[in-house]
């Protein structure tokens, strides 16, 4: 297992959840991104590469002024908005619990982990210096303690997971036989990466699973809150249904 980088030079890479019309896709600028090292070990091409593939991303300046962790008045739009934007992609797109990223300032770097109620920094470290920081980082990230397919790397979410070419082409078929076939199949149901299950009841036997093959609405404008996403669905016997998908502490009751 491995990981592999790519230089992404703060280009716009857009969230595209299947998105019509002329609204603009909500976008983020990050200046490195990584692949997921069992499913992408390899990246596509900068112009092909989707936030499906990137399980990482680095932001990079050029002076420790721009560490938003000990200057006050750093821009507003700087580094941790690029962070942030780039983490809220990525939990958008995969469903993840939680992101990392790195941020790197002159010499010196930190490790952010964030997920929808804020974000934890590590104090900054010399990378040259101390080269086994990063190297001890990677290597726990790429063995979650429960690796497989569907959990590549640490933040996975285990009551989410993609669907099988075998599983998505039944549910292509089913929808086309709800939802006719006028609109076309991009109009009725979502790309392959982006339709997932959900499972309800945690670990239980008799847990509740369903399959989420077109998403209706997503809060894209900010990586803090719920990160409420809304699906149409399926059962395990086909019938429809809507799935409203949010994040939540395990300190606070289900609704």
């Amino acid at each position: 297992r491995r990981i592999t980088f790519h230089n992404s030079q703060r280009e716009e890479r857009p969230l595209l959840l299947g998105q019509t019309g002329n609204k603009k896709a909500y976008y983020a600028t990050p200046d490195i991104v990584a692949g997921h090292p069992a499913t992408h070990p390899m990246l596509p091409t900068s112009s092909d590469a989707t936030w499906w593939d990137v399980s990482l991303v680095g932001d990079v300046n050029a002076n420790e002024e721009d560490d938003p962790m000990t200057t006050p008045n750093a821009d507003p739009a700087g580094s941790l908005e690029r962070i942030e934007r780039s983490v809220n992609c990525i939990m958008l797109a995969q469903g993840k619990l939680y992101v990392f990223a790195l941020g790197v300032y002159g010499r010196l770097a930190r490790i952010y982990r964030v997920d929808r109620a804020g974000l934890m920094v590590s104090p900054p470290f010399e990378y040259a210096k101390q080269p086994e920081s990063i190297s001890e980082f990677l290597t726990r990230f790429i063995k979650p303690s429960i690796p497989g397919p569907d959990c590549p790397v640490l933040g996975c979410d285990e009551t989410t997971w993609g669907l099988t070419d075998e599983e998505y082409a039944r549910v292509r078929s089913r929808v086309r036989k709800l939802e006719g076939t006028a609109q076309g199949t991009a109009a009725v149901i979502d790309p392959i990466e982006q339709c997932r299950w959900f499972a309800l009841g945690g670990f239980a036997k008799n847990r509740t699973e369903y399959i989420g093959y077109k998403l209706v609405s997503a809060r894209e404008d900010g990586v803090f809150g719920r990160g409420t996403a809304v699906w149409k669905a399926l059962t395990t016997d086909g019938e429809p249904v809507i799935v409203k998908d949010i994040w939540h502490p395990l300190s606070c009751l289900s609704e």
